[in-house]
């Protein structure tokens, strides 16, 4: 979370299009969850596959 507060980091980040999001375990986890879920959603719909 310390390297999140620099704004040389956060602009890195945002460069490529990352979203700079601090927070506990737990928070990471539920975030990881939610965008799992939205993104299979996503895939689904799209019926994309691997290759």
């Amino acid at each position: 979370n310390k390297i999140l507060a620099t704004p040389e980091f956060r602009e890195r980040l945002m460069k490529v299009g990352a979203v700079p999001v601090g927070g506990s375990i737990d928070d990471f986890r539920k975030r990881l969850r939610e965008e799992t879920t939205r993104w299979g959603k996503v895939i689904e719909f799209a019926k994309i596959t691997a290759q």
